[in-house]
């Protein structure tokens, strides 16, 4: 409802319609990127790094597929933008931070936890719902957690694995690089890497109900199933997902089904802190299906990647080089 009213504010701005006290509320707005004292430093450097990471692909996704090979009209991106900056948290400043008598008195505070490279982490959130993080992997919070009506968490990077504990009152919000995942009470798994064209939710119990922050839906799943959003090209497409393979990495198995090079190495570095390089684009557009054991030597593992397509490797300081 706010985001709706932020937009429609948004649009008679730029369009001139707006009133005086309407322009004056948006200007204060815009000039409180840098000096709000109500955001943190770290609050602002997320909304920032937010902004500039999904900005481009945002543009991309809202452009009508006949304008595609036309340059864009200062509206439209205008448009576009201020759909970005409002579902990407400066609707807060908006609706919570000039209306900060609103608020409790005490201070909210942002958390983040990561778990490090080569490590696997367990996390318990303050309304008991337990979050594993694969290496490599950060999420953030604020505190008090259950302030609102909402339990909110957001992916920075990597892959989590949530057990929501129910709550039908207050449903629980994944945040994943303009992707959010709605539940009341269920398990599934958010895999986004920045890396990675492709973002992936997978649902082991119960139902999720995913959405890109501008409200286009991506589809409601249950067990089994899981929808997978390419953040380039903005299409996504659902498909069955065995729960079991999918969650198997938290204790610490990874299979890969038709995995791009791309996605091999990722995880590769993740788990034995390698880089793997492809020789050749041909070796590069590979796809492989393969098991990645955490306690598996990289040598043996790497013997097994080159079976699959009759390739070799070698090892040069930090990295293998398949060919």
């Amino acid at each position: 409802m706010y985001a709706n009213r932020f937009r429609r504010l948004l649009r008679k701005y730029h369009t001139k319609r707006a009133t005086p006290e309407e322009r004056r509320l948006v200007d204060d707005w815009y000039n409180s990127f840098d000096d709000s004292p109500r955001l943190t430093h770290t609050q602002r450097k997320i909304l920032r790094n937010e902004l500039h990471t999904n900005i481009q692909k945002q543009l991309f996704l809202h452009e009508d597929p006949i304008v595609r090979k036309m340059r864009w009209l200062p509206f439209r991106k205008l448009i576009a933008a201020s759909i970005l900056l409002c579902t990407t948290g400066m609707i807060a400043w908006l609706f919570i931070v000039r209306n900060g008598e609103k608020l409790p008195s005490e201070k909210r505070e942002w958390v983040e936890v990561a778990a490090a490279a080569g490590r696997l982490k367990k996390v318990t959130l303050p309304d008991s719902t337990e979050v594993w993080l694969n290496t490599d992997t950060k999420i953030g919070f604020f505190k008090p957690f259950e302030h609102g009506e909402t339990r909110e968490v957001t992916l920075l990077e990597g892959e989590a694995f949530f057990s929501v504990s129910p709550d039908k009152t207050k449903p629980f919000i994944v945040h994943a690089q303009g992707i959010e995942t709605r539940v009341l009470g269920t398990s599934f798994t958010v895999h986004a890497y920045k890396e990675l064209d492709e973002l992936r939710v997978s649902v082991s119990t119960g139902m999720v109900q995913v959405r890109r922050v501008d409200g286009y839906s991506l589809g409601t799943l249950s067990r089994g199933e899981e929808v997978v959003y390419n953040k380039v090209e903005g299409t996504n497409f659902t498909r069955e997902a065995d729960p079991e393979v999918r969650s198997a990495w938290t204790s610490g198995t990874t299979y890969f089904s038709e995995a791009s090079f791309a996605e091999l190495a990722l995880a590769f570095r993740h788990t034995y802190g390698l880089h793997l390089k492809a020789h050749n684009e041909a070796i590069f557009h590979q796809r492989y299906s393969i098991q990645l054991d955490r306690h598996t030597r990289y040598d043996d593992f790497v013997k097994a990647l080159c079976a699959i397509h009759k390739n070799r490797y070698r090892k040069e300081e930090n990295a293998i080089i398949i060919y």
